[in-house]
């Protein structure tokens, strides 16, 4: 999901292939497992390309949304109250 949401805020576009191509430490099986589990839970979604059907873009939903804008906001929270030095 990390990976995603960093190439969501650059805006590109991801394709399922290529995101089973991403992550080096785990086989493409683990990773479509895993968007699948995604998208179940309703942080995914997947959009057909405009010109060939067989390539799927995987896109955030407002719920994934919600979630890396939290978890952003934590971030900067907790790095805001770690005392100096």
């Amino acid at each position: 999901m990390d990976q995603l949401a960093t190439s969501w805020s650059k805006g590109q576009k991801i394709t399922v292939l290529l995101t089973m191509r991403m992550c080096e430490d785990a086989s493409p099986s683990t990773v479509h497992r895993r968007l699948k589990t995604l998208r179940i839970k309703g942080m995914l979604d997947l959009q057909l390309d405009e010109d060939d059907n067989r390539v799927k873009y995987i896109v955030p939903t407002e719920l994934a949304k919600s979630y890396i804008t939290a978890l952003g906001q934590s971030v900067v929270m907790a790095v805001g109250s770690e005392p100096p030095g």
